[in-house]
């Protein structure tokens, strides 16, 4: 898959001002209508499963799109609540293919997933509140790679 082709979704776990998700739903459409059919997902809670949901009614319209589950390490979903675990795995049912980024969970598990996303793609979808976090992190990271970057 080449750069041009591919999208990553970054944003923090905790939702307080909601992302305007018609907006994000343009920037998506508009992608995929200029070439973009391959959708990667940190399938952490927040933003990122937001995106994934997004992207699986899409494909309804645009059924060649794929998305991409990248996983920091096989038990990412460890500490999610009863709930957001349910959707996790409903989540990563519905993917057409999961990346497992590292075996075991260590400090720098998360970064180094999302620094393979942004090393993977061309765009970078991103709901960003705040100037620090690993949210920030990945957005200066893909500006350094030179990735186009949509906030929402």
């Amino acid at each position: 898959m080449a750069l041009k082709n591919c999208c990553a979704f970054t944003g923090h776990r905790k939702i307080d001002d909601a992302p305007d998700m018609a907006l994000l739903s343009d920037i998506l459409v508009s992608l995929i209508e200029s070439g973009v059919d391959s959708f990667y997902c940190g399938m952490a809670r927040g933003f990122d499963m937001l995106a994934a949901e997004q992207i699986l009614k899409l494909k309804e319209s645009y059924p060649h799109i794929k998305l991409v589950a990248c996983v920091s390490c096989p038990e990412q979903d460890k500490f999610f609540s009863r709930e957001d675990r349910r959707r996790y795995i409903e989540i990563i049912d519905l993917c057409d293919e999961v990346k497992v980024v590292s075996m075991g969970y260590f400090k720098g598990a998360m970064l180094k997933r999302n620094n393979f996303m942004v090393d993977k793609c061309g765009y970078l979808i991103a709901y960003m509140r705040k100037e620090s976090g690993g949210t920030a992190y990945t957005v200066d990271y893909a500006r350094q790679k030179r990735r186009k970057i949509y906030i929402v």
